[in-house]
């Protein structure tokens, strides 16, 4: 992950002095759209057609998942404790390093064996097409707005698994701090087939 990120992000994470006191690290916010909540809440309106394709795409466990609120006190002692450079946590002195079937036995999202590709270009006809079906001719996409398709979409089909993945990364998988979806989710989800054999967990 340490290598796909740009200067700016990486940036976020150099430790701005040889050491922190516990000052600064009590003046650290928890910044997300992180939500486990709302994913929950829309899966269980779904038709269960829907909730079938969920299931097919390797997400099952989003159709189980039982926390809801998330709490930043936790996520803030978490990230006072992670060395993002060694993807690890240090806990009462034990280093505890952090591995992609660690996520895959807490989160039950899986590998399937092809990578996660968010290269390409957004111009490409078919991204394009795609972006615009989900636009409806606006210039941006708001999270609800997009979980109001989802719920609203009649059929599961094509349409529908583009559109949950791209809600599943923008609420809990991949979230930000920007009210509205980065559409370069669709980089990966090109064809909506191979979404089952992406290697998601990594």
């Amino acid at each position: 992950m340490w290598q796909k990120l740009d200067a700016t992000q990486k940036a976020e994470y150099e430790p701005k002095t040889p050491s922190m006191n516990a000052s600064n690290k009590s003046c650290l916010k928890i910044a997300t759209r992180c939500s486990p909540n709302d994913i929950k809440d829309t899966i269980n309106v779904l038709s269960d057609e829907k909730k079938a394709v969920i299931e097919e795409m390797g997400f099952v466990s989003l159709l189980e998942m039982k926390c809801g609120k998330l709490s930043h006190s936790m996520c803030r002692f978490l990230v006072d404790k992670l060395n993002p450079f060694e993807s690890s946590i240090v806990l009462h002195g034990k280093t505890l390093k952090i591995f992609v079937d660690d996520f895959v036995r807490i989160m039950g999202v899986k590998d399937g064996g092809e990578e996660v590709d968010f290269t390409g270009s957004m111009d490409d006809q078919h991204i394009v097409k795609v972006r615009n079906s989900f636009l409806g001719g606006k210039k941006l996409l708001k999270n609800n707005e997009l979980k109001q398709i989802m719920v609203g979409t009649e059929e599961a089909g094509d349409f529908f698994k583009v559109g949950f993945v791209m809600f599943a990364l923008f609420t809990l998988l991949c979230p930000t701090t920007s009210v509205y979806v980065n559409l370069k989710y669709l980089l990966p989800l090109r064809d909506s087939k191979a979404i089952a054999r992406k290697n998601w967990a990594s």
